[in-house]
């Protein structure tokens, strides 16, 4: 038994580090931008939280401020610099958070298909080769600096994951959580999957799973929706 044990941690040690060390080398290879024109429009909201007698007077950061889709991104990396760390390393901090969600849950996902852990890591060398020059319409897949939406593909992978696993509930709450961040990206992941999961509960008459289900995005749809609604921020 104790040999088993030993035998465990040194595999789940092994886990660990491959795991490390192939997060790390791919952040060097990918990159990471704080100072690019996709973020410029979303520090100066932040700044202005941290400080409001900053940009009293500039309309847009004002709005933006206010309850809008961007507001528990904002918040987000506010909470974090209140608590002490300084602006660049809370982004930083959760881009490399995203990224490493982002790329296991690849990982994971690829697993499902094949049962192999070759066929994962093909996956997900290839889901991080298309980031590079790969858009869906005009949006890039996962970008390298610390905007919403990237923040958001290190939850809505794993929305994929355990949607293909049939945990539908958990799918759709992880979809639900990256409206937080980004709506649409967790929306229409939502949308797409909505047919399966209807087939699935009626294949295996259980629809109470389906309800659940929306309810679990229908929850986190509210926390944004109602609020921007009840502030008259529509």
């Amino acid at each position: 038994m104790a040999f088993t044990s030993l035998n465990l941690r040194q595999k789940s040690f092994f886990s660990l580090a491959t795991y490390i060390t192939v997060i790390i080398a791919s952040l060097l290879a990918y990159g990471y931008k704080l100072a690019s024109s996709n973020i410029y429009n979303q520090i100066p909201a932040i700044i202005s939280l941290l400080n409001p007698e900053l940009y009293n007077n500039d309309f847009y950061i004002q709005e933006m401020t206010q309850f809008t889709p961007r507001y528990y991104y904002y918040h987000l990396i506010y909470l974090g610099v209140k608590i002490g760390f300084s602006l660049p390393i809370v982004c930083f901090s959760l881009y490399i958070v995203a990224f490493s969600s982002f790329l296991i849950g690849l990982y994971n996902l690829g697993s499902i298909f094949n049962r192999s852990k070759l066929s994962a890591t093909v996956f997900t060398f290839l889901g991080f080769a298309a980031t590079v020059n790969g858009r869906i319409g005009h949006a890039d897949l996962f970008r390298n600096d610390p905007i919403p939406a990237t923040l958001a593909m290190g939850l809505v992978v794993w929305g994929f994951y355990f949607c293909f696993r049939n945990q539908w509930v958990l799918g759709y709450l992880f979809f639900g959580l990256t409206c937080l961040l980004q709506f649409l990206i967790g929306a229409l992941p939502g949308l797409l999957m909505a047919v399966p999961l209807l087939m699935w509960g009626k294949n295996y008459k259980t629809f109470k799973q389906v309800c659940f289900s929306f309810f679990a995005i229908g929850i986190c749809i509210g926390l944004i929706y109602i609020n921007m609604l009840l502030s008259g921020n529509t």
